[in-house]
């Protein structure tokens, strides 16, 4: 089970101050201080869980068929960043919380990811075999088949006539 915290994350808040731009000589204006630090454990969250098959089937001496299986159980939170060091947000998490706290559940909801695919077929692909007897060994090549499984979407329109 991956469990990823302490996600990095801009924080702009009027307690972090204000401070004055000036650009080339141009007076930008008043603006709030932006800190970058690590988002508290509560606030930022990924679970994930799955179990990964790979399977190898040998058709002749020197060819072979390769697949993989990806069985996911988890995969939920409210953020999709997969690293603590990406940006686990570009819009509310950590921005004027004086403000946002209260409807901070509505900007970033709790539950399963986008991303969620329950069975996904990753990749088929074959290996061919060349050589092997002699001094310089064998060469294998292989194409692969990447198979992306159908993923969730929706129709929508932006107005009707």
């Amino acid at each position: 089970m991956a469990q990823v915290v302490r996600f990095l994350d801009d924080f702009i808040s009027l307690k972090n101050g204000i401070v004055n731009v000036n650009r080339n000589g141009a007076n930008i204006g008043d603006l709030t201080k932006v800190v970058y630090d690590n988002a508290s454990a509560d606030g930022i969250d990924r679970r994930y869980q799955a179990l990964v098959f790979q399977s190898t089937y040998r058709l002749r001496s020197k060819v072979r068929l390769n697949g993989d299986y990806t069985l996911q159980i988890e995969n939920n939170g409210n953020s999709t960043a997969k690293r603590p060091t990406s940006r686990a947000f570009r819009r509310a998490f950590g921005d004027y919380p004086e403000i946002l706290d209260p409807a901070m559940a509505r900007y970033v909801p709790e539950g399963r990811l986008a991303d969620y695919q329950r069975h996904k077929v990753r990749r088929v692909y074959g290996t061919y075999t060349f050589g092997g007897d002699g001094p310089l060994g064998a060469l294998d090549i292989s194409p692969i088949w990447r198979v992306n499984s159908g993923q969730v979407f929706n129709y929508s329109a932006d107005s009707v006539r």
